[in-house]
């Protein structure tokens, strides 16, 4: 599944607060939506994947941390090709939705049972659609220093951050914390596949920025905006992509949380908001209203319900005779939360808030004809 390529940020975006290229990803909606409703092609008869085996991750204890890397670039495609050209067997596997993976022996001393374990592993955890757009390459754990990088165990290649919801694994077979491991790598392939932050902050991948809802819970609890980092570079406690997958693992039961000592286990708060992501992934979205100030004092309100935290952007434009104000009022509606009031009728504003009932007031302090108000959700 491909992202469309994003088109440059109109100009009315870039002039609001200097919320420079965000709107850019409303031009996800449509393909996320589609990635979302869209389950894994069923092959025929001849090429029917294999059934997953199962796997109980309930009786999984964590050895320890998992030093991985979550590889962008040029490096990343030339790991793919590479892992293209030496993968001695591959096999189709599908899980109990039918979502189909593929999971290839990368040498070929790596055991046929090997790849069934993983494959039962990855279908029993807590997944929807983007197990179908998921690659995995097995090898000894001797291999993986050469692809993955000096002290790593295994890594994590999306196709492109950028277009793609694809991503693949590279895992070791005999790596004694193989299941912690697999479930940890997978983390970031929901990441992959999960908008946050991304489209808002450059240093930002849409690999490595977690996710909306467990982004704002995790924050609530944690000073996680502080001490996490969207940069690779960066210390790997301090990976807001590592503390995602590392939550991710307890919310598939393995939750002996030992590993990352800058931030404290996740509650039950922060699982269901990441389970509720992974279930409910946020859609950005934009519309247009249009109306008419046809005499002073008219007020036009426009109730927005919201059900993920959401940065509310809301930009208004009318005659030049006009005078428009523009006003944002929380769920308790006693004071506006922000207010826009200029002379003239050119106003904006800019929010990020959390679930609940918003609305949105336009108010005519001069009459003054039809005004325009564009309104996004990102």
């Amino acid at each position: 599944m491909s992202r469309p390529h994003l088109p440059r940020a109109p100009r009315r975006v870039r002039r609001v607060r200097d919320v420079g290229a965000i709107a850019l990803v409303l031009a996800l909606a449509s393909a996320t939506m589609a990635s979302a409703s869209a389950g894994a092609q069923v092959r025929a008869p001849e090429q029917r994947a294999r059934p997953a085996p199962p796997f109980d991750l309930s009786r999984v204890t964590a050895l320890g941390p998992i030093r991985d890397r979550v590889i962008v670039g040029d490096r990343s495609a030339q790991l793919r090709r590479s892992a293209l050209a030496r993968a001695a067997q591959a096999v189709v596997y599908a899980d109990s939705a039918r979502r189909e993976f593929t999971i290839a022996a990368g040498e070929p001393s790596v055991p046929a049972a090997a790849l069934d374990a993983v494959a039962g592993i990855l279908a029993a955890t807590y997944h929807r659609e983007e197990l179908a757009h998921l690659s995995v390459t097995v090898v000894p754990s001797s291999s993986i220093p050469a692809l993955c990088g000096a002290g790593a165990q295994a890594c994590y290649l999306p196709k492109d951050p950028d277009r793609s919801f694809d991503g693949q694994m590279f895992v070791a077979f005999d790596d004694p914390d193989l299941v912690h491991a697999v479930v940890h790598e997978y983390g970031h392939h929901v990441d992959n596949s999960l908008l946050n932050l991304a489209h808002l902050m450059r240093r930002c991948t849409y690999a490595a920025d977690g996710s909306r809802r467990w982004m704002v819970a995790r924050a609530l609890e944690d000073d996680l905006l502080r001490l996490g980092a969207c940069d690779p570079q960066a210390e790997w406690q301090r990976q807001l992509a590592e503390v995602f997958a590392e939550d991710y693992v307890a919310l598939n039961g393995i939750d002996e949380w030992n590993r990352i000592a800058l931030f404290a286990p996740p509650s039950r708060n922060v699982l269901r908001a990441l389970a509720i992501d992974i279930d409910e992934p946020f859609v950005p979205s934009q519309r247009t209203i249009r109306g008419r100030v046809t005499r002073i004092g008219v007020v036009r309100r426009l109730v927005v319900h919201l059900t993920v935290p959401t940065f509310l952007l809301a930009e208004l434009r009318g005659p030049r005779r006009a005078e428009l104000d523009l006003r944002l009022y929380g769920p308790s509606r006693r004071r506006p939360i922000e207010r826009s009031s200029h002379r003239g009728s050119r106003e904006s504003l800019a929010q990020f808030v959390l679930p609940g009932r918003y609305t949105i007031e336009i108010r005519g302090r001069r009459a003054g004809g039809q005004w325009k108000l564009w309104l996004a959700k990102f």
